[in-house]
């Protein structure tokens, strides 16, 4: 009965689960994840949990596999518990997908207890059966890839939805438990061959690591992930604070201030770094250590205008004092010469804008970039939209100015200038979309009609 107390205790003292939580139960029928189950079911009543149990097959161990399922299903029956179930054959996925069984089954099953948590709606959460022993294959693995300290912090008894509520005991005490409560869980043969990282670490060098060299290594490894998991936490903090200072939101992205960027100790620049991609991609994934040593090389060093390419198809481009960071955007090709439509309303598809265009009796009291008029009798020619030409100049009070030149003045990034409209009336050109306008056709004292662009985003950036 004591591992009972000790568990309401862990969850209570990491508030992994409150009275009428929903739970999706990962079982397998093994020893750790019965345990869980039974203990989260005798709770069941006082807390009012709402659980299901959720049985991944992953088509490895053929019949004994399929007894896993049926054992699982007969164990919630006998208990009056809900039960889902899903199969799939893991061994061909891993082969379509160039990744190892671990990997390929952990990515299935994570998915398939994912989609059953969504079922039971936002405040859901999805209990493993990951115990102190898991722990410490976790941060030895991590710390032979040469994590930092994000990786030996191990597994969290909370990461988003899912909880641990059993991190804070060991298989021993768990095998003591299942023979108290006279539970008969299923016996993985796979889990004693010494196939596969977790399993060489836990039947080869963990039981070394104990005979030669500290016999404690299991509580010393989940010490060090709980030190590191607390020097992380705060570093995140700060990490989260500076990058609120430096970070603006673009319209397809992000920019960092570039000078600040590059004061910071290296250390914290990798943290702001995670905070721009989580914030960008909505997580880390795909990312590696080498791709953040790159990144903080190429903003100390690379001059501006400079681009680097970064996983889930992102670049960064240094922009004068900024790293704008974007989704990486095909080329553009030549867009078709648009007729504005006057008045009315035009969709520049290319350009991912919409332009209200209206004739006006007086002068229209606007201001701000996205707003354009001029005296509509003075036109030289119908307003068309296209995109800007190599040599396109602007003609101003004082004779006449390059679009590129404009455009650089203004630190109007590269990869954004093929998106700004050229407003043209005739051969002359009107408007630089949101930029600059023309002396062409400007209104005076005699002007009678007045035409008004007001230019917007369409909603595919911004």
């Amino acid at each position: 009965m004591a591992l009972l107390k000790e568990f309401v205790s862990f969850c209570r003292q990491q508030e992994l689960l409150e009275r009428g939580a929903a739970v999706v139960v990962a079982c397998s029928g093994g020893p750790d994840s019965l345990a869980l189950l039974d203990l989260l079911w005798r709770l069941q009543p006082e807390w009012g949990l709402r659980l299901l149990v959720a049985h991944f097959e992953h088509g490895i161990r053929g019949e004994a596999s399929r007894q896993d399922a049926l054992f699982v299903a007969d164990f919630c029956q006998e208990r009056g518990l809900a039960f889902v179930q899903e199969a799939a054959d893991v061994p061909a996925w891993a082969e379509v997908h160039g990744q190892s069984l671990e990997t390929a089954a952990r990515t299935l099953r994570y998915a398939f207890l994912r989609r059953q948590c969504g079922k039971l709606g936002p405040q859901a959460v999805i209990a493993t059966a990951h115990h102190a022993d898991d722990q410490a294959e976790t941060v030895l693995a991590h710390l032979l890839r040469g994590s930092g300290l994000d990786g030996l912090s191990g597994m969290r008894p909370r990461a988003g939805a899912i909880i641990r509520p059993l991190l804070f005991t060991t298989k021993v005490a768990i095998g003591a438990y299942c023979r108290e409560r006279q539970l008969t869980p299923r016996h993985d043969a796979t889990n004693d061959l010494p196939e596969g990282t977790r399993n060489r670490l836990r039947l080869q060098l963990l039981p070394e690591l104990a005979r030669d060299y500290n016999p404690a290594v299991r509580d010393s490894l989940c010490r060090l992930a709980a030190l590191a998991a607390a020097d992380s936490d705060y570093l995140n903090e700060q990490a989260a604070a500076l990058f609120a200072q430096l970070a603006r939101r673009q319209a397809d992205g992000w920019s960092l201030e570039r000078a600040a960027f590059r004061a910071l100790p290296l250390a914290m620049a990798r943290r702001v770094l995670r905070q721009l991609v989580n914030a960008l991609q909505g997580s880390c994934r795909g990312w590696e250590a080498q791709h953040f040593e790159r990144l903080c090389s190429f903003i100390q060093t690379a001059e501006t205008g400079k681009c680097l390419s970064l996983p889930g198809d992102v670049q960064a481009e240094l922009i004068y004092d900024r790293v704008v960071f974007h989704p990486v955007r095909p080329a553009a090709g030549l867009a078709p010469v648009q007729v504005l439509q006057v008045p009315g309303q035009t969709v520049l598809t290319a350009f991912d804008r919409i332009v209200e265009a209206e004739l006006l009796s007086a002068p229209p009291a606007v201001t701000g970039p996205e707003f354009m008029y001029c005296d509509y009798d003075r036109l030289p020619g119908p307003v068309t939209v296209r995109q800007r030409r190599p040599g396109d100049r602007l003609r101003l009070s004082g004779g006449t100015k390059k679009l590129k030149d404009i455009l650089i003045d203004a630190k109007v990034p590269r990869s954004e200038r093929a998106r700004i409209p050229v407003f043209c009336a005739g051969e002359e050109i009107l408007w630089l979309g949101g930029w600059r306008r023309a002396a062409v056709a400007a209104a005076g004292p005699d002007t009678r009609t007045y035409l008004l662009l007001k230019i917007r985003n369409h909603g595919f950036h911004k």
